[in-house]
């Protein structure tokens, strides 16, 4: 019993020296590690922890509203919560904001309109301890400024270019010149994101473009029905197949895109042994793939995956069937499905002749079905092995 009363003595100690009573009577907790314990367990809805920087003093570990971008450059917003009244701080209070490892807000004069204007410019590209891009929005102006040190200055077309020029000299030669003619073009908020991620990764294939092309393919395809009607077809082997169309290849990220295709296919299998039969089509093709560039890899060589829906729509074609009977030769001949759906997948790899041209070599797999209405509903699919190549710009 002495023991037990001993035990639970010291635990109501323990608890008792693991909280504070602060002025206002609000309990906070302390928390090994944490200075500004009561800060831990608070939680402020349509806000998250920041900081500020007034007059070289750092307020850290504050809650500050999640506002969207163009109210962010023109103050900060800081809700009531423990340690810190409700506050709104502007260009002219704090010397920059910020939410650790994502945005930062600096307090800057910038010229506008004939006069001066305090603002919060945005950090958005950090190249080097010494030099970041920071952004200004109003409304649909926006502009673009090189900070340099101490030194803010407009972002002009002449500086743009020396900037990239200087990045290029000392890129280790992983970046090509097209690169910077291609995004130094104008100046824009994406283009800049763009040239520094290949900048910062060294690796120019990060940035995907749009692309077209021509495409086309030959292998082998074997349709297969599984009937009703009678008399049954049947066929065995593998009969010529080839398509031939465009593309449009649409990035999603670094790696992802979407590739729709249109193409013409063709497929011709004539089988000569009893009972002889002859399978063909020619269709309108509508594969819609979604391709992974492994962007990862440098240089020109670039593997890919892909797979998607695929659609088929019959311009022509025919399926026969010869029967030998006592009186002769009895055919049965009937149209291909009208419509077959399946599945396209395939693995290649694209070969980047420069910033504009590539080169695609792969092997891809099509498989359809559709229901021939002309055969009692009868199923008829479609297995095609193709070598495919491409050429996009």
């Amino acid at each position: 019993m002495r023991t037990f009363v001993i035990c639970a003595c010291l635990c109501m100690a323990c608890w008792a020296s693991a909280q504070t009573v602060n002025t206002d009577g609000a309990r906070s907790y302390y928390v090994k590690g944490k200075e500004s314990a009561g800060q831990v367990h608070e939680v402020i809805p349509k806000a998250k922890r920041g900081y500020y920087v007034k007059d070289g003093r750092l307020v850290d570990g504050v809650f500050i509203e999640d506002a969207n971008r163009l109210d962010r450059m023109t103050r900060a917003i800081i809700p009531k919560q423990q340690g810190h009244e409700a506050t709104v701080l502007y260009p002219r209070d704090i010397d920059e904001y910020g939410f650790p490892g994502e945005e930062r807000y600096v307090s800057c004069t910038i010229l506008r309109d004939s006069a001066f204007h305090k603002v919060f410019l945005e950090e958005f590209v950090h190249i080097n301890d010494s030099t970041s891009l920071l952004y200004y929005r109003e409304e649909s102006n926006e502009e673009f400024y090189l900070q340099t040190g101490e030194d803010i200055r407009l972002l002009t077309e002449d500086n743009f270019r020396m900037l990239w020029e200087d990045m290029l000299a000392h890129n280790e030669g992983c970046l090509s010149d097209e690169l910077r003619q291609e995004l130094s073009a104008r100046i824009d908020y994406h283009n800049i994101r763009k040239f520094i991620l290949a900048y910062q990764h060294c690796n120019e294939n990060l940035i995907q473009r749009v692309r077209y092309g021509v495409t086309t393919s030959v292998g082998g395809g074997s349709p297969v029905s599984n009937t009703r009607a009678v008399p049954p077809t049947h066929y065995s082997g593998i009969g010529l197949s080839w398509t031939a169309g465009a593309f449009v290849q649409v990035p999603l990220d670094r790696y992802f895109n979407f590739r729709p295709e249109v193409q013409f296919a063709y497929l011709n299998h004539d089988h000569s042994t009893q009972p002889a039969s002859k399978y063909t089509r020619y269709s309108l093709q509508v594969p819609l793939l979604f391709r992974y560039n492994v962007n990862q890899v440098r240089g020109r060589f670039v593997p890919y995956v892909e797979a998607g829906p695929l659609l088929d729509f019959r311009l022509g074609g025919m399926l026969e069937t010869h029967v030998s009977t006592n009186s002769g030769v009895s055919v049965e001949a009937y149209d291909n499905t009208f419509f077959q759906a399946g599945l396209a997948a395939g693995a290649g790899v694209e070969y980047k002749l420069s910033r504009k041209y590539s080169l695609y070599a792969g092997l891809r797999y099509h498989f359809l079905r559709g229901e021939n209405m002309q055969r009692d509903r009868e199923a008829e699919t479609i297995n095609h092995l193709l070598f495919t190549l491409g050429w996009g710009f």
